[in-house]
């Protein structure tokens, strides 16, 4: 949630949570209050045309950001619960936009 757009165009997220369950598990990673560190525009690594016959149907990018991550794993017979910092990576390969589910 909370998208950013950055200058390219391409749409990244400042939030992030992930939930996973599985039986009597489950585990609930925020990622939060993200800045970004690098943008890369992954085309400018490609030949001149192969980078223009390949911007008609994609424009791959890649992000790092640091942020702020909040981990919950609850099972029989609690939760265990960390906070910390990290870094993360994003990278879009395909399409020319940023699908948001």
């Amino acid at each position: 949630s909370d998208w950013e757009r950055h200058a390219a165009g391409r749409e990244y997220p400042k939030t992030i949570v992930l939930t996973i369950t599985q039986r009597e598990l489950q585990a609930v990673v925020r990622i939060t209050r993200s800045r970004l560190v690098e943008a890369w525009d992954l085309l400018t690594a490609l030949p001149p045309t192969t980078r223009r016959l390949v911007s008609l149907f994609a424009k791959p990018y890649y992000f790092r950001f640091t942020a702020d991550f909040d981990l919950a794993v609850s099972a029989a017979p609690g939760t265990v619960e960390k906070h910390g910092a990290g870094i993360f990576e994003m990278m879009l390969l395909r399409g020319r936009r940023t699908v948001r589910e």
